[in-house]
């Protein structure tokens, strides 16, 4: 199969020019044209694509010349005698379309196969056609494109129809025009040849440009009307749908023996019988007319309905008479709360009513008795200046219930009971402690929350240099711990290779040295590594590490 590169099918290039006008032999669909079975764009790019397959086309592919076609991205290519526009497909940025240069002499330019056909089976091929010339060029006389579209059965070499296009006039701007064709494979036939003949002769003009290919089956169509009250069963089905209602309705059913679908336009009017049952539901007092009769109190009759096409429908009338309810609620507010009643924020005390109509449609009335709690909690002991760590405070809680009061101390670790209204809090660190209270009889919650300061420890700092020769001066090394230091977990010294050459653990802030002795020996002069890493009050861990110079 030809074009095999662009159509891994069937190939819609010689269809897509098909036309109404002129003579034709062909049929145009005279139904619903189906979904599109091919596509073909021809791709995008930057650049020129790439050429057809061989033997698709007697035109040699290169840019503008007698003979020649091109798959380019814009029109433009022939100065300023083309139009300048870029291909049909919309949406496709740097799409690609074929442009054909007229060759000096009028003949078959376009030969191609489509296979995989269905046999007995009704097509249309299409596609868009463009004069690319301008109107000005050629001295405002340039020949106008004008082709012929032949389809046969390959197998017999009978025409299938063919159509003239006639010619196709310049256009101020490049204008696209849609052309189609239509025939019905033979039993057996699932191939079809297509040829292109250039009716016009070469010269300064008749050239084109040919993009979107398609190619969709042509699908039969009937339409069909009932009146709903002339069915048996007041529905009628077409094909898997089940039509009930007046309307109209689109349906398709497969045909035996092809690969046409059969599209039904199915009208349906009228009314139809139907049976149906209205419950009214009124209030005790109220008066419900029907059909022009009123009625008070609870009642089932059956109204006759008759239709135009002498169908008739029946209504059962349920009609219920209720009494008025009345409502009470009761509900309880914490100071600062407010709650939705009756479209309105309530934030005060009191009695509230409302209106309203129930699932019954009588008036109801709802009376809302709000009580509203004054609940608060505070913090006795609470220190103005900042403690030290370690210290123990006592602290208590003051509040307006009454009642029963849970409390909850946070973070509970530090105090000694953190459910107890008093407590005894241990001050580890700057901590910022909370208490929420929740009042077990109104559910209304309070919290408070403060920031104990301590006071600050100081940092630690590390020399950076010691001679140790013995002349009273620098002759150890002693990091300068922080004040808050509880004990040294480990002090170690390295040289530059690597290897350890002191170390100490378990020991104070004040106890951690070295004299620069590495085995009893004096250590090389030279850059040295301390790690040591610390126990703070607060119960922090930190590590230090820098470097250290050893002199002589």
């Amino acid at each position: 199969m030809l074009l095999s590169r662009y159509l891994p099918h069937l190939i819609c290039l010689p269809l897509a020019l098909l036309s109404f006008w002129g003579s034709t032999e062909a049929q145009n669909c005279d139904g619903s044209t189906g979904p599109v079975i091919f596509a073909e764009d021809f791709g995008s790019g930057a650049g020129p694509g790439e050429p057809l397959a061989p033997g698709t086309t007697t035109y040699t592919y290169g840019s503008v010349g007698g003979g020649n076609y091109s798959v380019t991205n814009t029109t433009g290519i022939n100065r300023d005698r083309w139009h300048d526009a870029p291909d049909h497909t919309e949406g496709d940025v740097n799409g690609y379309a074929l442009v054909f240069d007229a060759s000096d002499d009028p003949g078959i330019f376009y030969r191609a196969t489509f296979d995989s056909l269905c046999e007995n089976t009704d097509y249309t091929f299409s596609c868009y056609v463009a004069n690319v010339v301008r109107p000005f060029a050629c001295e405002g006389n340039s020949i106008e494109p004008n082709l012929k579209f032949s389809l046969f059965d390959p197998a017999t070499g009978n025409s299938l129809g063919s159509v003239i296009t006639g010619s196709i006039p310049t256009t101020d701007t490049l204008t696209w025009n849609q052309f189609s064709i239509s025939f019905r494979t033979r039993p057996g036939q699932r191939d079809v040849d297509i040829e292109i003949t250039n009716n016009a002769i070469g010269g300064c003009g008749n050239d084109l440009a040919i993009d979107d290919f398609r190619f969709s089956r042509c699908n039969p169509v009937r339409e069909q009307r009932f009146d709903l009250c002339q069915l048996p069963e007041q529905m009628v089905v077409v094909g898997a749908d089940t039509l009930r209602t007046p309307g109209v309705y689109e349906s398709f059913i497969d045909l035996p023996n092809t690969c046409n679908d059969s599209t039904i336009i199915t009208t349906l009017y009228g009314e139809a019988s139907s049976n149906t049952v209205e419950v009214i539901a009124s209030c005790i007092g109220d008066v419900v007319t029907v059909d022009g009769v009123d009625y008070t109190s609870d009642t089932v009759f059956i109204d006759t309905i008759a239709h135009a096409g002498g169908c008739v429908s029946t209504v059962t009338y349920n009609l219920t008479f209720s009494e008025t309810v009345t409502t009470e609620l009761q509900a309880t507010i914490c100071q600062g709360d407010s709650l939705l009643f009756a479209g309105s924020w309530i934030k005060e005390e009191g009695v509230y009513r409302d209106t309203l109509t129930s699932v019954n449609g009588c008036d109801s009335s709802v009376v809302y008795t709000v009580r509203a709690v004054d609940f608060s909690v505070d913090i006795v002991g609470l220190p103005t200046m900042p403690v030290e760590v370690g210290d123990t405070l006592a602290l208590g809680v003051i509040t307006s219930s009454t009642g029963t009061v849970a409390y909850t101390w946070t973070p509970p670790q530090v105090f000694d009971c953190p459910t107890c209204q008093e407590v005894l809090l241990s001050i580890l660190r700057t901590t910022t402690i909370g208490l929420s209270a929740i009042d077990e009889v109104s559910g209304c919650v309070d919290s408070v929350f403060f920031t104990l300061e301590t006071e600050p420890c100081g940092g630690s700092y590390f020399p950076n240099a010691f001679s140790p020769n013995g002349d009273g001066a620098n002759d150890i090394y002693h990091p300068f711990l922080s004040d808050c230091t509880t004990e040294v977990v480990a002090f170690e010294i390295f040289d530059r290779w690597g290897a350890k050459v002191h170390s100490q653990s378990g020991v104070t802030a004040d106890q951690v040295v070295w004299d620069g002795q590495w085995n009893r020996h004096a250590a090389p002069i030279g850059v040295y590594s301390y790690f040591v890493s610390y126990v703070l009050s607060n119960g922090g861990t930190r590590l230090d590490k820098g470097h250290v110079t050893l002199l002589r």
